[in-house]
């Protein structure tokens, strides 16, 4: 059995297959023409040493690696200063919470978009589009799809 190299979690090669099964499906539905294609990016949220700071899936022989998103936290940081919502306080610690942790991900599924759009390597006259990030085993995961 092949080893995951880029390893956030212990399914994620058969969850990224079966999300990439349902939007076969779907969209054949609509017309048998797409070939949906999905990804997983997964940018880790917690400080560990044990764990890449940022996870393609798939890992190998893809038109882009994990090691092109490296930049990603950074790259969320200054999109998340351009939002003009990033100031509003909340009486309520919990809605503070909440506000913020919506704010961080959207702008690390904003980052990873803008990582995919800008590579060289990107396959031509394909729309992309990027999930809000789940948080899964400390890494924060977006699923990408190609239509």
């Amino acid at each position: 059995m092949a080893s995951i190299r880029y390893f956030m979690w212990g399914y994620q090669p058969n969850f990224r297959i079966s999300q990439e099964f349902a939007a076969k499906r779907i969209f054949t539905i609509l017309d048998k023409r797409f070939a949906p294609l999905v990804f997983l990016v997964g940018v880790l949220a917690e400080n560990r040493n044990d764990r890449y700071p940022v996870c393609v899936e798939p890992e190998n022989e893809f038109w882009i690696n994990s090691e092109e998103f490296n930049q990603t936290h950074e790259s969320a940081s200054a999109i998340r200063e351009s939002y003009k919502e990033k100031n509003d306080l909340f009486s309520n610690r919990l809605a503070q919470q909440w506000h913020d942790e919506r704010l961080t991900y959207r702008s690390i599924k904003e980052a990873i978009q803008q990582i995919i759009d800008r590579h060289p390597n990107k396959p031509a006259n394909l729309s992309w589009f990027v999930s809000y990030p789940s948080k899964v085993e400390g890494f924060l995961v977006s699923v990408a799809l190609v239509v």
